[in-house]
């Protein structure tokens, strides 16, 4: 089972092209959840209304609409409690700022199954933003932001970037970035295996969705995606060093590209 949560605040045009774009695949998450943070523009209410009339046939769909609002942390922690309760195989994090590829899906899930990288890997990076890429060393981040993180990939998520490749074959490249601004495609199942042996994953992994819990990150009033790939680069260090597995071949998180998606906008949702 594959469960998609998508994060919604204002941005009505972009909320109704991401919204269509979704459909554009024919490998669906089996159940996608749109969490509305209290927009006040009505338009995002009547967009979301309109997504779950034209496609509810094709999947399952669920409408949140928060009423007021309280902040991205909290929808983020209605996702965590649903896919603890769920318990599906993969969990997509969704913002309503990211405009999909056509099969944008098929691509996702064909990582997850068909490619050794992917049934590995805790989680999934797929995305481009203009202002995100240096063209001199085509790295996602610019170097500024880079020297900002520093090297440690304690501290950044490791990211596999592939080469050209021929259709349905993936050739990975290791690559080390940052965060994945939290729009994410989480191996759930293998993130719980690897929890099972180094239960302070789960801690932080939550952590990651309740800032509360981490006095460090009080200060967000959102989910902090930076937590999140840190949370997990290092947990999954650890458990390949364990078990023998080559870090060169695997990562925690995987980049593909073509990314899957358009970011529309710097820094995400705001609330």
């Amino acid at each position: 089972m594959t469960s998609a949560f998508v994060f919604c605040y204002e941005r009505p045009d972009t909320l109704r092209a991401c919204c269509n774009s979704l459909f554009m695949s024919s490998k669906l998450p089996d159940k996608i959840t749109f969490i509305d943070d209290g927009s006040r523009d009505p338009a995002v209410e009547r967009i979301l209304k309109e997504t779950v009339h034209l496609y509810g046939n094709r999947t399952q769909l669920e409408l949140i609409l928060k009423g007021e609002n309280i902040g991205f942390r909290h929808s983020a922690m209605l996702a965590w409690d649903a896919a603890v309760k769920e318990n599906p195989d993969f969990l997509y994090l969704i913002e309503s700022d990211y405009i999909y590829e056509p099969m944008a899906f098929d691509v996702i899930d064909a990582v997850f199954h068909q490619s050794e990288q992917g049934r590995n890997c805790l989680g999934i990076a797929g995305y481009s933003h203009p202002m995100f890429r240096n063209p001199e060393s085509n790295r996602i981040f610019s170097n500024g932001m880079i020297h900002s993180l520093g090297e440690d990939n304690v501290n950044r998520a490791a990211l596999f970037k592939p080469k050209p490749v021929q259709a349905g074959q993936f050739q990975l490249q290791l690559e080390l970035t940052s965060n994945t601004c939290f729009s994410a495609y989480l191996n759930w199942k293998r993130i719980f295996e690897v929890a099972a042996e180094f239960p302070e994953l789960a801690v932080h992994f939550k952590a990651a969705f309740d800032s509360s819990l981490n006095p460090e990150f009080e200060r967000f009033q959102y989910a902090d995606d930076a937590m999140l790939s840190a949370s997990l680069s290092l947990s999954w260090n650890r458990y390949a060093l364990k078990h023998g597995l080559d870090r060169d071949q695997f990562a925690a998180w995987i980049s593909i590209i073509p990314s899957v998606a358009d970011h529309c906008y710097v820094g995400g949702i705001h609330t």
